[in-house]
């Protein structure tokens, strides 16, 4: 059986954005970075989404360490906050 591949955050924003852009149809994209255009699709539409969220207002939106500096007291309990909940925000 085939290992799934795993594509680094940067690769995906950089084919996300080429597909945005419109550098080439969805499937010149997916024969020159090798990739399957509905994982192109998933990505584009994913990033899109994210930029939504980018640029609200709230708590965890813009600046995640803001709110957890003030409310966290505890050094260990700031690392788990690092670990689990910026990443949620993050993708």
């Amino acid at each position: 059986m085939a290992k799934r591949r795993n594509f680094s955050p940067d690769f995906k924003a950089r084919v996300a954005l080429a597909a945005i852009r419109g550098d080439g149809t969805i499937a010149e994209l997916a024969a020159r970075y090798q990739v399957h255009p509905n994982v192109i699709g998933n990505w584009k539409r994913t990033a899109l989404e994210g930029l939504k969220t980018t640029f609200a207002r709230g708590v965890g939106t813009m600046e995640p360490r803001v709110w957890y500096r003030s409310a966290v007291g505890s050094h260990r309990t700031t690392r788990w906050i690092r670990r689990f909940a910026v990443r949620s925000w993050t993708g």
